[in-house]
This record gives C-alpha cells, sequence and structure tokens, in this order.
C-alpha cells in the first residue's frame, strides 16, 4: 500500500491539527527554540530531502517522544524534564527523524490499513477511526526492529552533526 507524500502530509497535519484544538501544544517553551536548532541540525543528515520536518512540544508529563506521518515530530515537556543534556535530546530528535526517514511510519499506516479492511470484512470498525484513535494516542509502538534502526540511525545523525554521542548511554541509563 503506497501513501503518496500529499496524503502522509495531510494525515500530519490533521494529527497535529487535533493536538492544537486540545490545546496541548506548548511551542512557547523556553527549550523549542534550541530543540529547532536540533532538528535543523539533524535533518541535514536525513535520507529522504522532500521531507519538511515540524518539530513540537505537547504538554504533559509523560516522558515521550513520536512521528508521525508528514514529518511532523513530537516531544513533551516530561521528556524535556526528563534529560540532562542537548546531546541526549539530540540523539532522541533523531531518533524520530528516523522514523519517519526510514518510512517506519508509512509502515505502521499500511499495517493499520490492513487490519481496517480484514476489520470492514467482518463489519467491524473502518480504517479512519483506527487511525484517529491509534494517532491520537500519545504513539502506537513500532515493531522492534524500526526501534532498533531508528536508534541507530539517531546515533549516526546526532555523531554527524556534532553532538556527544557518549552523552545517549546517560538517557538508557535513566
Amino acid at each position: 500500500l503506497y501513501v503518496t507524500p500529499d496524503a502522509r502530509i495531510n494525515v500530519g497535519r490533521q494529527v497535529y491539527n487535533k493536538y492544537v484544538l486540545l490545546g496541548q501544544i506548548n511551542n512557547n517553551n523556553g527549550v523549542y527554540p534550541r530543540a529547532q536548532e536540533i532538528l535543523n541540525n539533524l535533518v541535514k543528515f536525513a535520507g529522504r530531502k522532500n521531507v519538511s520536518y515540524k518539530l513540537n512540544i505537547l504538554k504533559t508529563d509523560d516522558i515521550n517522544a513520536f512521528a508521525t506521518l508528514g514529518g511532523y515530530l513530537y516531544i513533551t515537556t516530561g521528556l524535556i524534564n526528563f534529560v540532562d543534556s542537548y546531546d541526549e535530546l539530540a540523539f532522541i530528535i533523531g531518533h524520530e527523524i528516523a522514523h519517519e526517514d526510514k518510512l517506519h511510519t508509512q509502515r505502521k499506516i499500511t499495517k493499520l490499513t490492513l487490519s481496517a479492511n480484514l476489520m470492514n470484512m467482518t463489519k467491524m470498525q473502518g480504517f479512519n477511526e483506527i487511525a484517529t484513535k491509534i494517532n491520537s494516542t500519545l504513539s502506537a509502538p513500532f515493531d522492534q526492529i524500526d526501534e532498533y534502526e531508528s536508534d541507530r540511525y539517531g546515533f549516526e545523525m546526532a555523531q554527524k552533526a556534532g553532538y556527544d554521542v557518549n552523552k545517549f548511554a546517560d538517557f538508557f541509563k535513566k
């Protein structure tokens, strides 16, 4: 199942708009300019140059970060308070870039679509409702292989961008 670039952007924008309507976007957070700078440094090393990444901070104490289709990336205020350095944050943002860059987000939607088609055949919920429910949560988990690939790729991007990769282990220790 191929998801067009325009469709990826539209789905990502719909998720973003939902967070805006819920009042959960907090891009006035004092860390936002530095996080945006980190994003700009990292995307220079992303493989897909046609993606316009958009970083957002969500107001929640949950320690989380995630990517949705269309290059929309989210980090939570709980995560910002949890990390001890911008180097750690660079690794996390790189990890989320990797999910979009390596098409993990698209594969997740494909799996949801195939599941929804099966459910439709059995007279259960449709894709739009399923996708909305899953994307309205902070993040549906990726496969373990995708997570490892995103760790490796995020690490490599952060290293190329000049961040201290020794600090990344601190995040995992916590």
